[in-house]
């Protein structure tokens, strides 16, 4: 003899409707490429960071030389920065480096504050400590 359960009729179980299903995939599919893309973003942060900074530099050495005016020798911006960005080719600046770099890149951008000659030479001084105390890779046995 067949018992029913105290609720009555047996119940059927219901399929996920296709579309629900197509859109489970979809969204399990996208969930696994963003945590995909954030694992190579984490693996690959130093050369993410090098190349931000490397292509913003142009762009700094122009904000100096124009905010720095006439009285201050173009010449010696244009040589650290050319100097800097070798330097980058050539992978020789530290992660922290290029840290700090991008807070000197935020302060000379930063057009509400005037810059004076002091100013310039200490952004100038940490583009060459960056470089001075980058190893250099010509020099590995």
């Amino acid at each position: 003899m067949n018992q029913l359960p105290p609720s009555g009729a047996p119940t059927q179980k219901k399929a996920l409707p296709k579309g629900c299903f197509v859109a489970l995939i979809a969204a399990g599919i996208i969930l696994v490429m963003l945590v995909a893309g954030f694992v190579l973003i984490y693996f690959y942060r130093a050369r993410l960071l090098s190349w931000v900074v490397m292509q913003s530099t142009p762009q700094l050495e122009q904000v100096l030389i124009r905010r720095a005016g006439p009285a201050y020798d173009s010449t010696c911006i244009q040589a650290v920065f050319e100097e800097y960005r070798r330097a980058g080719e050539e992978a020789r600046i530290s992660v922290d480096s290029l840290r700090n770099i991008g807070f000197y890149m935020s302060w000379a951008a930063d057009s509400s504050k005037p810059l004076d000659t002091a100013d310039i030479n200490q952004i100038l001084a940490n583009f060459k400590a960056s470089i001075l105390s980058a190893p250099d890779p010509r020099l590995k046995k």
